[in-house]
């Protein structure tokens, strides 16, 4: 590797040759060295196998079993971990966590939690942020749901649309109410959106809708160059409710998240209820990735799944009834699917996550390929030649003294 220096004062290089007799050079190497070595001078590597210098004076260590992190100081807990194998091991603070994706089809399937006696702590006076990803193609279904007795507060799909939902108490006072977001942004069309769903203070909420899941790098054109900026999610829809009744009550919303599993519940993806009780809505029929409250993972697992995981502020699994752990849709277009012998005029059917379309061939369009599109209109035929319309193509029948396609 070759450092080239270009700098300049006042449009006029400043010389590196110390040949030069106009040229004084102390301390100054040639080419692109390390002026010390890190690994020896610092000693910086912890519970490491060796130290490596790397340009320019750093230092890479290669970490024992069990250990990670810039000097191997910080402990590897997903070594020692069991996720299970669709899932994505994330080191925390004292333990791990899985991050995956979990599939839940309408009606069937929920997941129940319960917390920790140390994350009841953690969360004591906090508020209710959760934030998860989500992907469906129903135009109904109940994602999330905190509830004791009757009471509750509920994000559904509803028309296609997200909705918040709650019915509540205060002394003898009670009130229930739905709320849309504002601009009814569509969320069933198979995409993945994010949502963030936040109350404060126990009395108000908002509810952010983004078009997708992560921050994305983008750069922006200077003078100067192009400068690497982060480009936050695209807001889609948002609901802001300053509070849920015009009598304030401060319902405490909290001290029914640290009872899940007690005296609440907190679930995901179903009500949980037979279709007899009051309680029972549809359920939820698509994917959820990333489902957290605050920065707690809600697991897609029971707690079983995982072996020496000290992470002692955690939500637990209670029941996890009827989920898969992927994202994969119908097979659609293959045999016996409702796309497979859908397309017609050898059109071909295209798999788009539990929905399909046709991709119709030259001289063909409308939904199932069923229109045959007039190739003579305009007429393409020159000289009073007669345009003959076929299956996607056309042929001029040309009068006498012309030849030719057109």
């Amino acid at each position: 590797m070759t450092l080239n220096l270009d700098i300049q004062v006042n449009g006029l290089n400043l010389d590196f040759d110390s040949s030069s007799s106009l040229v004084q050079v102390a301390d100054v190497l040639p080419g692109a060295q390390n002026t010390r070595s890190a690994c020896t001078d610092l000693d910086p590597c912890d519970q490491a196998v060796s130290c490596n210098d790397t340009y320019y004076n750093d230092y890479m260590c290669v970490c024992k079993f069990g250990y990670r992190g810039k000097n191997c100081s910080e402990p590897d807990f997903c070594s020692y971990g069991t996720c299970p194998n669709e899932s994505t091991c994330v080191n925390l603070r004292s333990g791990y966590e899985c991050v995956g994706v979990a599939s839940f089809s309408q009606d069937m399937s929920v997941i129940s939690y319960s917390m920790t006696d140390d994350l009841v702590l953690a969360t004591s006076g906090s508020d209710l942020d959760l934030t998860f990803s989500m992907r469906t193609r129903g135009r109904y279904g109940l994602i999330f749901q905190l509830r004791e007795g009757p009471y509750h507060v509920s994000l559904r799909v509803a028309r296609g649309h997200l909705e918040v939902n709650y019915k509540l108490k205060a002394g003898e006072f009670e009130f229930s109410q739905s709320v849309g977001t504002t601009k009814r942004q569509m969320v069933n069309d198979g995409k993945w959106y994010s949502v963030r769903f936040q109350v404060t203070n126990s009395t108000h909420f908002q509810l952010h809708v983004y078009a997708n899941t992560e921050a994305e790098t983008g750069v922006i054109s200077t003078e100067n160059g192009v400068i690497p900026v982060e480009i936050q999610p695209q807001l889609l829809d948002n609901i802001t409710l300053t509070e849920f009744s015009p009598r304030d009550p401060g319902i405490d919303l909290t001290a029914m998240l640290q009872a899940s599993g007690n005296t609440s519940e907190l679930l995901l993806g179903g009500p949980d209820a037979p279709r007899s009780s009051p309680l029972w809505e549809a359920g939820f029929n698509g994917c959820l990735r990333e489902a957290r409250i605050g920065e707690v993972l809600l697991p897609y697992y029971v707690d079983e799944t995982f072996a020496n995981n000290s992470n002692s502020e955690r939500f637990l699994a209670q029941k996890v009834v009827a989920v898969t752990h992927d994202c994969r849709g119908r097979d659609v277009c293959g045999v016996g699917g409702p796309g497979y012998l859908y397309c017609g005029n050898g059109g071909r059917c295209v798999d788009e996550w539990n929905s399909f379309r046709c991709q119709c061939p030259r001289g063909y369009s409308g939904k199932q390929c069923e229109e045959d599109q007039n190739e003579c209109s305009p007429d393409p035929c020159r000289n009073q030649g007669n345009c003959v319309d076929g299956p996607g193509t056309y042929t001029c029948d040309c009068l006498p003294g012309f030849t030719g396609n057109q």
